[in-house]
Order: structure tokens, then C-alpha cells, then sequence
């Protein structure tokens, strides 16, 4: 971890990128931006704690970083990755409570944390700030809701599909082989986020190459049918 030595200016045009923070006047982010530290991790690195204190919220600026936890045997299970412009650790500006879920640098990262303290304080008076601020919330609320009707109502392939499809939405560019999506995870990743084995997916994709739906690479995956990606997307 290090801390970088950016000006006010410059944290405030940094904080026009999230979404949350965007909507901000100039002057209204130059003034919120004297309460920002800007830090640095390397991939790997532990930014966030499960059981820390949530006295502060994180903006990504550069990299990205994935949302987890760990049982007791060692498994783990991915939550959600996040990247330059999106918010963690949020929840903590509305109840103060200890980090539910650890968060972990994927790559080298550079993120703008906020103490929960000066968040609340800015945040008094302007509604338009709250209001969005709620909004994210109810996105992160309505995500965690389709991952748990995914686990109860949907097979597997079905579930494997929704996952590429919503990394493709994020990652994925059109080429003349079909949809490059060049998500950056392993395969253990992507397991870990649908809280299987890794031979599990690994077996699907294998299925799907020899049917010729898809083709893989390291840590990214072209679909040459996006009817694909449609798969499951009725069910629920």
C-alpha cells in the first residue's frame, strides 16, 4: 500500500469519475476533495478486511478489485469485482458497521477513500447526492437478489451463461470471431463467484468449445454465438 501526494485540484477531477460523484458541481467536488486520500495496492494486496470498522467508502480510480469471502476450510466465494469509477464499501456511510466481506486488489489499483465522518457531513443538504447514493444501494440490493434466485431456480449451464453475459456487457468487444471478452479472471474466479469447483466450469466450457459456442484463452473468452449469452436470461 502508499499513499499518493495529489492536489485537491486533481482528487476532484479524479472524483468526477464515479458515478455517485459526478453530478457534483466543480466547486462542490474541490470541496470534498480536501477530505480524500488517494492510495495505492498492488495486485494481491488486501484493501479491505471482513470485521474491519466501516468508517470509510472507496472509489476505484485505476485496476480493479473483487469483493469475497472466505469459509473456514479455506474456500472462497467472489461476490462482485469492481472498476475505475465504482463505489465499495458504500454500505458503510449508511450504518457504520464492520466490513461484511474482504476486498482485494486484482491488479494494481489506485482508489480514493472517504471517511464515512466527512461523507455524512457533505452529504447534509445536498438530496440530490442522497438520492443517488440510494440508488446504488438498491442496484447492489436487487444484484444480490438475482444471485440468490440464480442458485435456487437455475442449472448450471444456465447460471454459467448469465455470468458471461454480464462480464461480456462489461468487458466484451465485437470482433469478426464473435464477442471478445477479456475479463481478466481464472477460471477459479469464475468459479468462485457461482460457488462451485473449478472443474465444474471447466467442464461447461469444454462442452460449449466442442459444440463450437465458444473458444478460451487465458483469463478472457470469445463467444461465436451470442444466443449464448441469452441462455437462462427468461427464467426466474
Amino acid at each position: 500500500m502508499g499513499k499518493t501526494s495529489l492536489g485537491s485540484t486533481e482528487i476532484a477531477r479524479l472524483l468526477a469519475s464515479s458515478s455517485l460523484l459526478s453530478e457534483l458541481t466543480e466547486e462542490e467536488r474541490t470541496a470534498l476533495a480536501e477530505r480524500v486520500r488517494v492510495v495505492r495496492y498492488a495486485a494481491g494486496e488486501w484493501v479491505l478486511h471482513r470485521g474491519d470498522d466501516g468508517d470509510r467508502m472507496l472509489v476505484v480510480h485505476r485496476g480493479r478489485v473483487k469483493i469475497c469471502n472466505t469459509s473456514a476450510t479455506g474456500a472462497e466465494l467472489l461476490i462482485a469485482i469492481f472498476g475505475p469509477g465504482e463505489l465499495v464499501g458504500e454500505l458503510a456511510l449508511v450504518d457504520g458497521h464492520v466490513r461484511s466481506a474482504d476486498v482485494v486488489a486484482l491488479e494494481d489499483t489506485e482508489v480514493l477513500i472517504l471517511g464515512r465522518d466527512a461523507f455524512r457531513e457533505f452529504v447534509i443538504g445536498r438530496p440530490a447526492t442522497g438520492l443517488r447514493l440510494m440508488e446504488v444501494l438498491v442496484a447492489r440490493l436487487r444484484r444480490t437478489t438475482a444471485l440468490v434466485e440464480e442458485a435456487i431456480f437455475l442449472d448450471f449451464p444456465a447460471r454459467l451463461a448469465r455470468r458471461i453475459r454480464e462480464l461480456a456487457e462489461r468487458y466484451g468487444r465485437q470482433s469478426d470471431d464473435g464477442i471478445v471478452v477479456e475479463h481478466g479472471l481464472s477460471q477459479q474466479a469464475v468459479a468462485d463467484s457461482l460457488g462451485v469447483a473449478r472443474e465444474t466450469v471447466a467442464k461447461q466450457l469444454s462442452v460449449w468449445r466442442d459444440g463450437g459456442l465458444v473458444s478460451t484463452g487465458r483469463r478472457k473468452i470469445v463467444v461465436h454465438e451470442p444466443e449464448l449469452l441469452l441462455y437462462g436470461a427468461d427464467e426466474t
